[in-house]
């Protein structure tokens, strides 16, 4: 599997045949309802007048091909349904599943990564866009919450709720500022707390702690 370098936008968007001018909301995830990717497709809607160029790139699901899977192929036929109903079907696009040693090129196309979850127990993949340098906006909810953080890292948005998540991107949209802040202080978190070295150190000092704990209670 090919592993792409850390390119910058114009790059990568020339390598996805992106147009430079383009404002790219990007969500990368499986295709499944609680993954709420129907609130960006409403979102779109209600941001289409206001952005220039404005897309939204769907990154994943078994879609295409002879490895297409029959729940993904379901609600990728729904999520398209839905975005033809709130009439911006030309403005999404489906690109199905993509190797993962290309998604830096993804990450490094978009302006703003969305992830739209209704649930989401970690925020792996907030800490992917994270380290990619893309301002990150996400719901409220559980993993992503505790893995970003407000006005710093990214922005949280109300779940489900599009018009929210709409003003979120907008406050990106409209300050090129506030979107390489949100950027850097990510990146600088994630380069900070989440290297291989640190998360192996949290996880020797916690063996430790419990082997100490087990042994102090043998003695007793």
């Amino acid at each position: 599997m090919k592993h792409w370098p850390l390119l910058d936008k114009d790059a990568s968007r020339g390598i996805l045949n992106i147009d430079k001018k383009a404002f790219v909301l990007l969500f990368v995830g499986r295709l499944e309802w609680r993954k709420g990717i129907g609130t960006i497709i409403s979102a779109v809607r209600l941001l289409k007048e206001n952005i220039f160029g404005l897309k939204a790139l769907i990154v994943g699901g078994k879609i295409f091909g002879p490895r297409a899977n029959g729940a993904d192929s379901k609600e990728y036929n729904r999520l398209c349904k839905k975005a033809q109903e709130e009439g911006v079907g030309d403005l999404v696009d489906f690109t199905g599943s993509v190797d993962h040693g290309r998604l830096p090129v993804y990450y490094r196309a978009a302006d703003v990564f969305v992830i739209p979850s209704y649930y989401e127990p970690f925020g792996l993949v907030a800490l992917e866009g994270m380290a990619s340098k893309v301002p990150v906006v996400a719901s409220n909810v559980d993993g992503l919450a505790a893995t970003i953080q407000d006005r710093k890292t990214g922005l949280l948005f109300e779940p489900r709720n599009a018009l929210s998540l709409a003003q979120k991107i907008m406050t990106i949209y409209n300050s090129k500022d506030i979107s390489a802040n949100l950027a850097n202080n990510a990146y600088d978190e994630v380069s900070s707390n989440y290297s291989w070295k640190k998360i192996a150190g949290k996880i020797s000092d916690l063996y430790d702690s419990l082997i100490n704990k087990n042994m102090k209670e043998d003695v007793e």
